[in-house]
């Protein structure tokens, strides 16, 4: 699958009070190489991000990760060869820990 979108993986840095969602930067003297965009929450004050916004730019941040996790399960699921995706009636954990991880980067518990 081709995607337009700029690739992964994506960050949250805080700066000035707010969230920023981009690239991670190439050397130490940057914040980050590349802004995705800034993510507001339902109610910011005095310059100061709610955890809403925090929220929204996680999941954000994880959205390459979270479309490559679902594309590894439905490509093994399409091919019809599920055993890629379980074995021995279990779950495969090497396709389902990566599920995990992106989930748990868009959830802030990365």
């Amino acid at each position: 699958m081709s995607t337009q979108h700029t690739p992964g993986p994506w960050i949250v840095t805080v700066i000035a009070g707010e969230p920023h969602v981009g690239t991670p930067p190439q050397s130490l003297t940057h914040i980050m190489r590349d802004l995705i965009c800034l993510p507001y929450g339902t109610e910011l004050n005095n310059g100061n991000y709610k955890e809403s916004a925090l929220a929204n730019a996680r999941l954000i941040a994880a959205a390459p990760e979270l479309l490559q996790a679902l594309l590894a399960i439905l490509q093994n699921f399409d091919s019809g060869d599920l055993s890629i995706l379980w074995t021995n009636d279990e779950p495969n954990p090497v396709n389902f820990d990566f599920a995990r991880a992106a989930i748990a980067k868009a959830a802030g518990n990365a």
